[in-house]
């Protein structure tokens, strides 16, 4: 062998095992030649690829245009040296690619274009991965400075009210009327039960979103459920006059935490309790399916739109809406329930139309 043979026999070696994608175009832009590489890349073999047009490997219809294109950038030596782009091949598949191009001589082709090629896909999909998660994670941050804004704005206005009332009462105590008194300290036991409510519930999501809530999941009854919460619920329904309508099957069971459920049951009963108005009604339905187990709360009351269902979730745009008899809430009943019903591997719908009531369904698996 001699050493013209064994140049030419590395050179084989090189070209079919490089790692890198190579191809060689003449100044037509048909293919003269390509590595295993290059095949692997496009999904092409190289009897489909070797003597076509090299725009045969693009998914657009528009082939002549890219083909006629390449050639006269290639004829007037315009080839970008270094090319960083994606590519979508004839098969749909998209493809991120870095190519370097130079011309080379030869005595059979005259002058080719090589071009190397390295798959950076992954590479690409993980720098897109990492943006997308920096871009939440702003955006997280964001929501939650927005949303303790709100939330101390909230904490400071009723204490404020509550130091007023209080000086108020140690200065004027002996001047003030038993009557007068009673309705200050009523007052301020509202407030004190609003402010309570407020820091149970932030309590309880914060520790929904650093995942320290603790979850036993079982087999529960539901009626069983419905009925503690009913137990506990009737005293505010017999005062606003309100209807309980309760028909859940003794059969329904579902795989849930019992403790949350009660809370998510007793969060959504208060919740149409808070804003149907006396003597209206209230129907809570049970049903199942294969796999999934569902509860279903209808209320007679004012109902939402669909932007005011839409603020119902975002933390940004907490805005409390006073319940029929001025009762007032904190913003964070339904999200800390839908956290919960997610916890549990379950989903929250709502259906609702101003003046026709609502309806809050809670799905959840059977087992």
């Amino acid at each position: 062998m001699n050493v013209k043979e064994l140049e030419s026999s590395t050179f084989e070696q090189i070209w079919e095992n490089a790692f890198d994608a190579m191809r060689l175009v003449n100044a037509e832009g048909v293919i003269v030649e390509v590595n295993k590489a290059f095949c692997t890349m496009v999904e092409m073999s190289r009897e489909s690829l070797v003597g076509r047009p090299m725009a045969v490997i693009y998914s657009e219809p528009d082939h002549d245009t890219i083909q006629k294109k390449l050639v006269e950038r290639f004829r007037a030596r315009k080839i970008e040296i270094s090319i960083d782009r994606p590519l979508m091949l004839w098969n749909g598949k998209k493809v991120w690619f870095e190519a370097s191009n130079t011309f080379v001589d030869s005595e059979n082709h005259g002058t080719l274009l090589l071009s190397i090629f390295r798959d950076i896909t992954e590479k690409k999909k993980s720098e897109e991965e990492a943006m997308e998660y920096m871009e939440e994670l702003k955006k997280l941050n964001s929501e939650k400075d927005k949303f303790l804004s709100i939330i101390s704005h909230d904490l400071r206005g009723p204490f404020q009210s509550l130091l007023g009332m209080s000086e108020l009462l140690s200065e004027e105590f002996e001047t003030m009327e038993p009557d007068e008194l009673k309705e200050y300290f009523a007052s301020m036991n509202r407030s004190l039960r609003a402010q309570y409510t407020l820091l149970e519930n932030l309590l309880t999501w914060s520790r929904l979103q650093i995942g320290q809530v603790q979850m036993e999941k079982e087999q529960i009854s539901l009626a069983n459920v419905i009925a503690e919460v009913l137990a506990v619920m009737e005293t505010t329904a017999v005062q606003k006059q309100i209807t309980i309508h309760a028909q859940v099957p003794d059969a329904l069971r579902a795989s849930a935490d019992v403790n949350m459920l009660k809370s998510v049951i007793q969060n959504l009963v208060s919740n149409a309790l808070k804003f149907t108005p006396r003597g209206g009604d209230i129907y809570i339905t049970g049903e199942s399916g294969s796999s999934r187990a569902a509860v279903s709360i209808r209320d007679t009351g004012v109902g939402m739109d669909e932007d005011e269902i839409e603020q119902l979730f975002d933390i940004t745009r907490k805005k409390t809406r006073k319940g029929t008899d001025g009762e007032k809430g904190t913003g964070l009943g339904l999200i800390i329930i839908r956290d919960m019903t997610e916890l549990m591997d379950g989903t929250l719908d709502i259906d609702s139309r101003p003046g026709e009531g609502s309806t809050f369904t809670i799905q959840l698996p059977v087992s």
